[in-house]
């Protein structure tokens, strides 16, 4: 009765009384979206005006009405009684096809194509006009004063005082309860891994975060994320649940889901540290002047070996070229193009990290792994190979066998 009778801002503000009411209000959010996922499939299977009418007694947590967001929030609201009678229905059609533009863009997308008197038509027409709508539970406008939806600030005050392993239960639950119809009525979940990664950023126990443990809960993120969309890339979920921990915590979970030093995982390490993660969108995205410290870059680089460095390169050069052309094809201003060295330039900083990393060539390679570094140098295209030439020279100078000719020649174009 409590649950259904508060909002998500009332009860989290509850659950910061105490640790104890903070616990017991911690089912309100899946018993909450479980209420919101009986309605919508009531709504939806609903064989009569009757079983229609029914669907808003089953909690008091939401309503059913028309739509509310945009453009279909300057429409009058609508009854169930317009549908079930035949001349009602008539008018209506008869009023938006004469109304307003938006009136006029409503009736072509839900009711043109009925016939008003076929009654099975007109409750289908019904079932598709009507959405299961979160408030009270949800304020009209679903922004509080703490970032994010008021269901982040819910579960914040429910699980910040808990100890690591209730945490760890809680959040698997949140990612073990997907609404089936998620994204198809008005109202839709806040996207979960996010809503996990709010809960572990603001746990007061956060500083002993168990690592294996957060990388459980990463396998549960993807799947639950591919149900939702299957286009969202894995490493936005990943980016979700963990964008809240310091940066050097993230890196130590994600490694334990995907392992820094092996080929088919160098795509998602280059999203992971060189992407910008957007909320809102199902892919990270490349750009130039991303932050990326030459400390960073040859820790990771310390960490693969020259199989892996080749992917990343490809992947590099390719991702940056696009970017390039990108911005050439935006450029309407007749601005100076980037040169080859500010287009090419992680790709650069990733080959120094590397030989840093290393210290070669001061420090012989393994015969395959220089092979295949080697290899990678070939590759490259002559503007790039430009860009790196100094860097080899300074690379050639920390050889001790060095003749002294070879020495003063480096030394003077390096």
């Amino acid at each position: 009765m409590i649950f259904e009778h508060s909002t998500a801002l009332d009860l989290a503000c509850w659950a910061l009384t105490n640790g104890h009411w903070a616990r017991a209000i911690t089912p309100a959010l899946v018993a909450f979206w479980k209420t919101y996922e009986k309605m919508c499939s009531a709504l939806k299977e609903a064989a009569s005006f009757e079983e229609l009418e029914a669907v808003p007694k089953i909690s008091a947590s939401c309503t059913m009405g028309r739509p509310t967001h945009p453009p279909w929030h300057h429409l009058s609201p609508l009854s169930v009684d317009v549908f079930r009678d035949e001349a009602s229905f008539a008018e209506l059609k008869q009023k938006t096809a004469d109304g307003s533009d938006i009136e006029k863009l409503w009736y072509h997308n839900y009711i043109s194509d009925v016939d008003a008197s076929d009654t099975a038509a007109r409750l289908d027409a019904a079932k598709i006009c009507f959405k299961v709508r979160p408030q009270p539970w949800l304020p009209e406008h679903p922004r509080s004063s703490v970032q994010g939806p008021p269901e982040w600030a819910l579960a914040i005050a429910t699980t910040m005082r808990l100890q690591l392993p209730e945490l760890m239960e809680v959040t698997k639950s949140w990612l073990l309860t997907v609404p089936s119809e998620n994204g198809v009525y008005n109202y839709c979940p806040p996207f979960i891994p996010s809503l996990v990664g709010a809960v572990l950023g603001g746990n007061l126990h956060r500083a002993k975060i168990d690592h294996r443990k957060v990388a459980e809960l990463l396998p549960l993120a993807i799947e639950m994320a591919g149900d939702d969309g299957p286009t969202t890339s894995e490493t936005m979920v990943v980016n979700a649940v963990l964008h809240r921990l310091p940066s050097e915590q993230q890196q130590q979970v994600a490694r334990i889901l995907r392992p820094q030093n092996e080929p088919e995982n160098t795509r998602f390490w280059f999203e992971f540290l060189f992407c910008e993660c957007i909320d809102g969108e199902d892919f990270p995205y490349f750009s130039f002047g991303l932050p990326h410290s030459a400390d960073m870059i040859e820790t990771f680089c310390s960490a693969i070996d020259a199989r892996v460095l080749a992917k990343l390169i490809e992947i590099t050069v390719e991702e940056e070229e696009d970017e390039a052309d990108n911005m050439r094809q935006q450029d309407s201003d007749g601005n100076d193009p980037r040169t080859t060295g500010e287009i090419h330039e992680l790709t650069v900083d990733l080959l120094r990290g590397w030989v840093a990393a290393r210290n070669f060539p001061a420090e012989p390679l393994p015969a395959e792994e220089q092979a295949a570094f080697l290899g990678i140098l070939t590759s490259l295209n002559d503007d790039i190979k430009s860009s790196i030439s100094r860097e080899v020279l300074n690379w050639v100078l920390t050889c001790s066998q060095l003749p002294a000719t070879v020495r003063l020649l480096c030394s003077a174009v390096a």
